[in-house]
């Protein structure tokens, strides 16, 4: 009964084998796992067979032990059968083998059924592993041949619908052909009757066709132009640098854009404004380009008469202000004359003091005016340099208090705790906060208050410069146009405010040349105003500066020649610089200035430019630059033109220093005093 029963294990384990498909990929894998299972079989079937001793009662110890390495062969591989193979021969021998719980076998009968259970064991994991393989083998080529049947299945299908398409390809390659045979005619007749000139390239930039405009305007045929191309129209002037641009925008694929002239069929140049733009392929390669001639011929005159137009109104206008600074320049001598000769009179000092303030209210009207046009036309220079707008604030400030306190106005100064330093031209910023100044004393009626406040914004990396005053204040329609030139605050037709309306102007081009801005606000009429100036702060702390009491250089006279053919300019200022000490000598025109410096020998000329005759003021100083003996002489020009180019003028021509008309003294005597030579 026992040898049955172990039989009976042994016999359903191989038909579980036969009749059960071999194990699938997850379950044959590398690693420990398989070996695990292995170990877990072989324990079952012991213990299975230590159930079935009561049973088997010695018989057969190994026979039921043979179905674990078969199983575990069968759903993990061969490797762990043999696993499973030494586990169930070890525990068998050990467990179920007289005398039990040795493993080593007593005498041959034992050894040989080790051996013969060790030899069944792995002939049999051996044949089913064999067996397994091949299945799956099998099982592989059966997908293979279901796979290669499917793909051929559908490349049948694929071949079919290519041929269906390639139908209807060839059926929409005839639409398509004659539906561009329609295109290319209409494109052929839109492009004949538009009023432009239209022409397209090949991808080399060569002009293969130009529609019949084209031929019409220059008066060429298509065999002319294939001959020489578009070069034999266009204007030789503009010829390099119009095809250099071309090919740059050829490289870059960007639209191009010119204007230039082209040589109509009587021979006339006219303009044309001349755009064209690349035609690309589906890969997006550049396969031609297309582009239209503009004739903007009547817009370029209009242009160059406003350019015309606007040169002529820049001369008018610094004509104007040299003929009006000139006879400004013996006004403000003979004021200072009499400050430094007339006897203490009260009237006499308010006559003095009226002229003063109204030949300097005409110097800066005319100022203002010419740094206008400067701005409008990008020909103002800046003089930067690091500097702190608190202080220069702080002395501008100072330098109106008088005026404003003569006007019942009290002035209050708002200053930071240190100073805010700044990147900008000092000159230029003290006449910014002196306009806003003037602006809140001109429309302030009466007793107020006028406040200058000075605050640095470390956030937004600005100085704030902000005047506020309690005058008439500000309608909001008039805030958004505030700054433009001329504009001004309504006033009553005896306009005792008086101004161009340049001041706010002017204050915005300097605020925005410093890379700032100005602003404006106000509660209504009636509440006063406030206006901000804002600069950005300096990158950098300036270097300390060591402190030092600079003592005033004692004035020394000097020989002075003075060259101005206004009489009444030249003879009052020839009186106060004598009265300043010094020796001096006038002439009249270029030729007897030249003279007189040579017999002289003078340390200073102070000549005018706009001298009669052939020699002027510029061939005057050339002249006296030749001179050897007069090579220490410093020359100073005096001219009612002030600009940038009258002083590049005055450098190249040999000045020394130019200042315009009606010179500030002070300046005037900076300049002299930084002349060399012996006392006079």
């Amino acid at each position: 009964m026992g040898r049955g029963c172990g039989a009976s294990v042994l016999f359903g384990c191989m038909a579980l084998q036969i009749f059960h498909p071999p194990a699938r990929a997850p379950w044959r894998t590398a690693g420990l796992r398989p070996y695990g299972a292995a170990a877990a079989i072989s324990a079952a079937f012991i213990l299975l067979r230590l159930a079935l001793e009561p049973v088997l009662q010695g018989q057969v110890p190994l026979l039921v032990l043979l179905a674990a390495p078969l199983l575990t062969c069968w759903y993990f591989g061969f490797a762990p059968a043999l696993l499973a193979t030494l586990l169930c021969a070890l525990f068998g021998e050990w467990l179920f083998v007289a005398p039990r719980f040795d493993a080593v076998p007593q005498n041959p009968v034992e050894w040989v059924r080790l051996g013969v259970f060790l030899l069944y064991a792995l002939v049999f994991s051996w044949l089913i592993d064999t067996r397994h393989r091949a299945l799956h083998l099998l099982l592989r080529e059966r997908e293979d041949l279901i796979a290669a049947r499917d793909e051929l299945a559908r490349r049948e299908q694929q071949a079919r619908e290519a041929a269906r398409q390639a139908e209807a390809d060839k059926a929409l390659l005839l639409a398509a052909r004659a539906a561009a045979g329609e295109s290319d005619a209409m494109f052929r007749t839109l492009s004949d009757n538009i009023a432009q000139l239209a022409w397209m390239t090949d991808e080399t930039g060569f002009i293969r066709w130009y529609n019949r405009r084209w031929f019409e305007y220059t008066g060429t045929t298509s065999e002319q132009m294939k001959a020489s191309d578009w070069r034999q129209v266009h204007h030789p002037e503009h010829m390099d640098r119009v095809l250099a641009k071309f090919r740059r925008h050829m490289g870059t694929g960007e639209p191009w854009e010119d204007t230039f002239p082209l040589r109509r069929h009587d021979g006339e140049y006219r303009w044309f404004l001349s755009r064209a733009f690349p035609l690309r392929d589906r890969a997006g390669r550049i396969v031609s380009w297309f582009g239209t001639n503009t004739d903007i011929h009547a817009q370029h005159q209009a242009e160059e008469a406003l350019r015309q137009a606007d040169r002529r109104k820049d001369e008018f206008i610094s004509v104007l202000a040299h003929e009006l600074r000139n006879p400004l320049a013996p006004v403000r001598n003979a004021v200072e004359i009499l400050k430094r000769v007339a006897q203490p009179e009260p009237r006499v000092e308010r006559a003095r003091d009226v002229i003063a303030r109204q030949v300097a209210h005409m110097v800066r009207l005319i100022d203002d005016l010419l740094d206008v046009s400067r701005i409008a036309r990008g020909k103002l220079t800046l003089r930067k340099e690091r500097c702190d707008l608190a202080a220069i604030a702080r002395q501008t400030a100072e330098d109106y208090r008088a005026s404003l306190q003569a006007a019942g106005q009290q002035l209050e100064l708002h200053q930071p705790p240190g100073p805010a330093w700044v990147e900008g031209d000092p000159v230029r910023l003290a006449q910014m906060l002196g306009n806003l100044l003037t602006n809140a004393a001109r429309f302030t009626n009466g007793p107020g208050t006028v406040r200058v406040r000075t605050a640095v914004d470390e956030a937004g990396r600005s100085a704030l410069l902000t005047v506020q005053d309690t005058g008439v204040g500000l309608p909001p329609e008039l805030l958004g146009r505030l700054f433009d030139p001329f504009e001004q605050a309504a006033q009553d037709s005896a306009r005792t405010q008086g101004g161009l309306g340049l001041g706010l102007a002017l204050t915005k081009g300097l605020a925005e040349l410093h890379g700032g801005s100005v602003s404006a606000e106000s509660a209504g009429p009636g509440q006063g105003a406030s206006f901000t100036l804002r600069i950005p702060l300096s990158p950098e702390q300036p270097p300390a500066v060591p402190r030092g009491e600079a003592r005033p250089a004692e004035p020394q006279a000097r020989r002075i020649l003075v060259v101005e053919d206004n009489p009444d300019a030249a003879a009052t200022l020839g009186e106060l610089l004598q009265l300043g000490g010094h020796q001096v000598e006038v002439a009249h025109d270029g030729r007897s200035g030249v003279a007189a410096a040579r017999a002289l020998r003078p340390d200073v000329v102070i000549s005018d430019l706009g001298l009669p005759g052939e020699v002027d003021g510029y061939a005057l100083a050339r002249a006296l630059r030749q001179e050897p003996a007069l090579a220490g002489t410093r020359l100073i020009a005096l001219s009612g033109y002030a600009d940038e180019q009258a002083r590049r003028r005055c450098r190249e021509a040999g000045y020394d220093t130019h200042l315009p008309k009606p010179p500030d003294l002070a300046a005037l005597d900076r300049a002299i005093e930084a002349a060399g030579g012996q006392p006079a």
